[in-house]
This record gives C-alpha cells, sequence and structure tokens, in this order.
C-alpha cells in the first residue's frame, strides 16, 4: 500500500509539471522615445577621468564647484573632491571629523 501511495504521489507531481501558459498579462516591452534629447551622448563622451585607489568604491558623486566633483566613499566614511582639471584628489571629511563635529554640535 505505501509503495502504491508513492507511485501516485510522484504521478501526480509529474503531470502537475506540465507546459505553462505562454500568454502573459504583462504588457509585452517596447521602446518608449523621449519627448526631450539630452545635450550630451553617453556612448562617446567629452572627456573620461581615471578616478584614483582611494574612489575604487564611490557610493556617490555629485558635481561640487567649477571643475570639482564630490565623491562619498561610504566603505570608510570619508568624503572627497576630486579637481577635474589638476586631475588632483583631496579628502575633505571623514569619520574621525564626524566625531569630532558631533562633540562639537552637542
Amino acid at each position: 500500500m505505501h509503495y502504491f501511495l508513492v507511485v501516485v504521489v510522484g504521478i501526480l507531481l509529474l503531470a502537475s509539471c506540465g507546459t505553462s501558459s505562454t500568454k502573459s498579462d504583462q504588457p509585452e516591452a517596447g521602446k518608449i522615445e523621449a519627448p526631450f534629447k539630452l545635450p550630451y551622448d553617453l556612448n562617446a563622451p567629452d572627456e573620461t577621468y581615471k578616478l584614483p585607489k582611494e574612489l575604487e568604491e564611490v557610493s556617490g558623486l555629485s558635481y561640487y564647484k567649477e571643475n570639482q566633483l564630490l565623491c562619498v566613499q561610504d566603505e570608510e566614511a570619508v568624503a572627497y573632491v576630486f579637481d577635474t582639471k589638476k586631475r588632483k584628489l583631496r579628502r575633505i571629511l571623514g569619520s574621525e571629523d564626524m566625531v569630532i563635529l558631533k562633540v562639537l554640535n552637542t
């Protein structure tokens, strides 16, 4: 009897593994044209910059001042300014600075 039950359950499991329906409730993906044109081409940049090793894991990158990018390296809790003209990096705020600021502000 036990063997018969195992065989029946096995057959039911195999039967339930039939092909799924190819019909989808999701709309077909397509290409949407933007109502505007960007003033730059991401596939053909005017200039590229190789960031220093300290910024290998950048979690934030933003325009800061003319020719300067603000870069956040969150693994070490440090913010840097990268000068695009001089191609130099300047550390401006680190985790130990945050502790000092917190103490000063309390």
